[in-house]
């Protein structure tokens, strides 16, 4: 159990909490209500709204001194709210959320540490092959926000005003705890995890801007050329950056799909009767077929439709199939 009153002694100032407030010595400014403890009551109520995006974009922006810390932390608010009966959490997703609950985007980065991340198969639950993220301390599965290591921000609300309709059939998904006992806290630690999909995939590329923070992602044809532009929020620049040698704005020749781009596809999520669309660029894992791992969120905006329109240039020709993501 938590005290009921905290003095945090910070490196420039201290902090006071109760149950009531969060203050500081300088201002008189209280963080964000659904931070303090009096809002977190057992109730139904909070699943079906935003509170749970929220909590985690406030949630995520904090330092941890070990990053496999990142859903252990959480689990005792988790219990205390105590979720419906039969709600399946997925390594800090809630699976009655899907598909907003992937809708997320790293908005603000803080240095890591922990070394470069390598992907190799182990066999998961009832016989599903699953993953493991092999880096000093492994957190979720790449669709999971925890496994980002940064702040980060759901577009969960867009989808819903504007009548989101999901593009994606969830097939089957599990996480795999790293404590596999009988009496194992079901909200902490995970080892491996997947999400079975049904849905529509495309090639893609991705590109620097004049400005080194942002990407674009391009739907990639058969003959290499660059078509319809999105807003790419990539999970890792960094890893990308390592790839990527070219320096262009709008590609308008042909170019060789392979050369100094890794293999990316784009993943059809979801798309809004507003002025939204959503996928999700992945990225091949092992040889076997149809698996992948997630690098980052594509965005469609555009006034009169315009994000349809580009979305039907990415996915209006593509096949439906099955594919797992880990």
């Amino acid at each position: 159990m938590l005290p009921s009153r905290i003095l945090y002694f910070g490196s420039y100032q201290m902090y006071f909490e109760c149950s009531s407030l969060t203050q500081d010595e300088c201002t008189h400014d209280k963080l964000k209500d659904f931070l303090h403890s009096k809002s977190i009551l057992p109730s139904y109520s909070w699943m079906k709204s935003r509170w749970w995006f929220s909590f985690i974009e406030e949630y995520s922006q904090r330092a941890l001194t070990f990053s496999s810390d990142r859903l252990p932390a959480i689990s005792g608010i988790i219990h205390a709210c105590k979720p419906p009966p039969g709600e399946v959490y997925l390594a800090g997703i809630w699976k009655s959320r899907l598909p907003e609950a992937l809708l997320w985007r790293v908005t603000k980065r803080t240095e890591n540490t922990e070394g470069p991340i390598v992907a190799h198969m182990v066999d998961g639950t009832n016989g599903k092959s699953s993953a493991i993220v092999t880096q000093q301390s492994y957190v979720a599965p790449s669709w999971s926000w925890a496994s980002a290591n940064h702040k980060v921000r759901f577009e969960d609300f867009q989808f819903r005003r504007f009548g989101g309709v999901s593009t994606l059939e969830f097939i089957s998904c599990s996480t795999t705890l790293v404590d596999s006992s009988a009496d194992a806290d079901p909200y902490g630690r995970v080892q491996a995890g997947y999400l079975e999909v049904r849905g529509k995939l495309c090639k893609a590329a991705v590109t620097q801007t004049s400005d080194p923070k942002f990407m674009k992602a391009w739907k990639l044809s058969s003959q290499g050329i660059f078509q319809a532009p999105a807003e790419f929020f990539p999970d890792n620049i960094s890893e990308l950056l390592s790839q990527i040698t070219t320096d262009i704005n709008r590609p308008s020749e042909s170019m060789d799909p392979g050369g100094a781009f890794p293999e990316l596809y784009a993943l059809s999520v979801g798309t809004t009767g507003g002025y939204y669309g959503f996928g999700l660029l992945i990225t091949p894992i092992s040889r076997t077929k149809n698996h992948f791992r997630r690098v980052g969120l594509l965005t469609f905006t555009g006034h009169r439709g315009k994000h349809l329109e580009d979305m039907a240039i990415w996915f209006g020709e593509s096949q439906i199939e099955v594919l797992t993501i880990f």
